[in-house]
């Protein structure tokens, strides 16, 4: 058996066992063409929506498959040979595609990797105490510097307070305790209101013994409110923050590499939902012949042209999906570290998943 046709068998034999259902084989992926190195690539922790290689065959794999399946059973515009190769390509293109453009989607995120190193490098006080705060990975870091002020502020609440203050503390080099005891010290009058309304309005407002708003209420709830309300205050956030001579450089490097790679993984769907027409574009995207796809070629002129087209939707179809999935996990990822919803970096991220749902 030559080298073609024995690499030709075993990448059925992998095909086979992905539409059957069975195990993600190491060694028939080999065989297949995709390397260890794409699978590495595709699976990583950063912007994934899957952590291994079954996870990738649970994911975006066996479900195309399974629907692609049934879709091509019920055809009745192309013959059953057309059928049966329809079936075997795709499974094909799926297994290639998908590891070889989730390495390319991957790649896109090491420029981003390697500008929070430099952030962590440089600002290991800053980085170290904001994650370990946020319990979470580079991402919630630099979704968190985006709005700061807004993240900080439900921390205050959802977390201990101290928390915060020690997030505060070291951004501002000490400024924000400072501010912190001595708007305590004030019973902190006109920073309660969290409405943005004006302070002249604020400091006329008066309770029923006549104290500016606060005086009386400070001795009415506990030290542990106390220290929430000054810390879930905006305005006594974006004061302290103000004096961060570390923030704007941080928010300026992060703000242009998160939102470089959602321009980059934008043109990666482009090129695939849109740019490829042909089976012989989505080669060219995998970088690997595709045996069985030749076969299709050999089909009658309009029954190849049939099912060529319900080839190419149905990967369409399902790497929008790997997009959007892909996106869509690094959204839920900052938000379980407390990032939320209105910060730029989720909004920026929803954005992107809204472009690419309409290609």
């Amino acid at each position: 058996m030559s080298k073609n046709s024995s690499s030709s068998h075993l990448l059925k034999e992998y095909v086979k066992e992905v539409l059957t259902e069975d195990s993600f084989g190491a060694s028939t992926l080999s065989d297949a063409g995709i390397t260890a190195g794409d699978i590495s690539a595709a699976a990583g922790p950063y912007g994934m929506a899957f952590g291994s290689r079954e996870d990738l065959k649970n994911t975006f794999i066996t479900p195309f498959t399974d629907v692609f399946k049934t879709a091509v059973g019920k055809s009745k515009e192309i013959t059953r040979k057309a059928r049966t190769l329809l079936t075997v390509s795709f499974g094909v293109i799926l297994t290639t595609l998908i590891p070889g453009l989730g390495a390319k989607y991957a790649k896109v995120f090491e420029k981003e990797k390697s500008d929070i190193q430099k952030i962590r490098n440089q600002y290991k006080d800053v980085y170290e105490r904001t994650n370990k705060a946020l319990s979470s990975t580079d991402a919630a870091f630099v979704a968190f510097v985006t709005a700061p002020d807004l993240t900080l502020s439900a921390l205050a609440l959802s977390k201990s307070p101290e928390v915060v203050k020690d997030i505060l503390s070291v951004f501002t080099g000490g400024f924000s305790d400072d501010l912190f005891n001595k708007v305590k010290d004030k019973n902190f009058g006109d920073l309660l209101d969290n409405s943005g309304s004006d302070s002249s309005k604020k400091k006329k407002k008066r309770d029923k013994d006549g104290n500016v708003f606060g005086e009386s209420l400070l001795k009415e709830i506990s030290e542990e409110e106390v220290t929430k309300k000054i810390l879930s205050n905006r305005k006594f956030l974006r004061k302290s923050l103000s004096n961060s001579r570390s923030l704007g450089e941080i928010q300026k490097v992060a703000t242009e590499s998160y939102r470089r790679s959602l321009s980059e993984i934008y043109k990666q769907a482009v090129a695939v939902l849109k740019e490829a027409k042909t089976l012989e574009d989505l080669e060219k995207l995998t970088g690997k012949k595709i045996p069985e796809a030749e076969d299709l070629k050999n089909l009658p002129p309009q029954e190849k042209e049939k099912a060529e087209k319900m080839l190419i939707d149905a990967a369409r179809k399902t790497m929008k999906e790997f997009y959007i999935k892909n996106l869509q996990s690094q959204i839920d990822a900052v938000a379980k570290a407390g990032i939320p919803e209105e910060a730029p970096y989720v909004q920026d991220f929803k954005e992107t998943i809204q472009k690419i749902k309409s290609l």
